[in-house]
């Protein structure tokens, strides 16, 4: 796994929360959800590579998805699911 592999990872992770929080903020809201879930991803592998050096494909690919469930788990709590109305 490479870093080109990341950023798609994460956008996954984006699309994922984004439809379990029954698509908050609409398309705007699908954007920033893939932005953050990319980054994260991408942030996670740096500093995977960054702790450890230069490492093989598997410590980058566990900075990647650790990166992206933290991203994910920030998203969950800053944007929540919607108030129930009524």
């Amino acid at each position: 796994m490479s870093f080109v592999v990341s950023i798609p990872l994460g956008m996954v992770f984006g699309v994922v929360t984004w439809a379990a929080l029954r698509g908050r903020g609409g398309l705007a809201g699908l954007i920033l959800f893939t932005f953050f879930g990319s980054m994260g991803s991408l942030l996670g592998g740096l500093a995977a590579q960054a702790a450890f050096g230069w490492v093989s494909e598997g410590v980058l690919a566990v900075g990647a998805v650790a990166g992206a469930t933290l991203a994910t788990l920030t998203e969950v709590v800053a944007f929540g699911r919607a108030p129930r109305v009524g």
